[in-house]
């Protein structure tokens, strides 16, 4: 009998040891798969729906004098600016009006992870590939200004250089502007991080890429770029066109605009 219950503990023995063992394999093998997969996907899509009216726009050509006579007139916008921009984007976008800047540069940026362990996207720059003079012949603006703190982060863009991710903070009438130094943790079953990212440049209209420099489980810091958009367009900052013959109509309230030429 003592031999037969020695026979039973030791075979309880080898059959715990191999089931960790096991373990072990599956678990090292889990892991294998785990480091093949992407340590994060980052994509990006204009921020902005194609229905929205916007607030400032830049057309390729020159106005008809059909198109003049509608702008000059918006019948039935009055004194509403949303009304008033809905009437604008109806006449322009049938002529091939971009919308530009504010809150039709900015960009959603997504960051998912399928990773077991951690990742952290710890900064985020940004660098503009290429610039050029803004083109356009007409510029239209209702003039009212303003992100209302649509975006979570913005760049100053100049070509050849990075720069840091920057953050608005205090009064929105006066804002300061500090680096943004928050972190991006995804993988580990954690939710995905989403930001609204704006660029800006001062005169030009540009291309750009986005960097963002991360490290999975607390490892060596890495860097992913981002040229393209989730449609495989370039990133693109658009500037209002300025320089010689190019015509500016600045709405001013009700049916009036102030009309200008550069």
């Amino acid at each position: 009998m003592a031999l037969i219950v020695i026979g039973a503990e030791v075979d309880q023995w080898y059959s715990h040891r191999y089931a960790e063992e096991d373990a072990t394999v599956a678990d090292k093998a889990d892991d294998k798969v785990d480091a093949g997969k992407d340590p994060f996907v980052a994509k990006m899509s204009v921020a902005m729906d194609d229905s929205y009216a916007h607030e400032s726009w830049a057309l390729p050509r020159s106005l008809t004098p059909e198109e003049r006579q509608r702008l000059s007139r918006l019948i039935g916008a009055g004194e509403d600016p949303e009304a008033v921009r809905r009437a604008i984007w109806t006449v322009v976008s049938d002529a091939g009006a971009r919308r530009i800047m504010g809150a039709a540069a900015i960009y959603d940026l997504q960051v998912t992870s399928e990773r077991k362990n951690s990742v952290v996207v710890t900064r985020i720059t940004a660098e503009a590939t290429r610039c050029w003079k803004p083109e356009g012949k007409v510029w239209i603006s209702t003039g009212t200004g303003g992100l209302e703190g649509w975006e979570d982060i913005s760049f100053d863009l100049k070509k050849g250089v990075e720069a840091p991710a920057m953050e608005t903070t205090g009064d929105p009438n006066n804002p300061s502007y500090e680096r943004f130094e928050d972190v991006i943790s995804v993988g580990g079953q954690q939710t995905p991080g989403f930001i609204k990212v704006l660029p800006f440049a001062i005169q030009k209209s540009c291309e750009f890429k986005v960097n963002l420099y991360y490290n999975v489980n607390s490892g060596k810091t890495q860097k992913k770029t981002i040229s393209e958009d989730e449609k495989g367009e370039k990133l693109v900052f658009h500037a209002a066109p300025m320089g010689v013959g190019v015509e500016t109509w600045t709405w001013i309230g009700g049916d009036n605009f102030d009309v200008a030429v550069q």
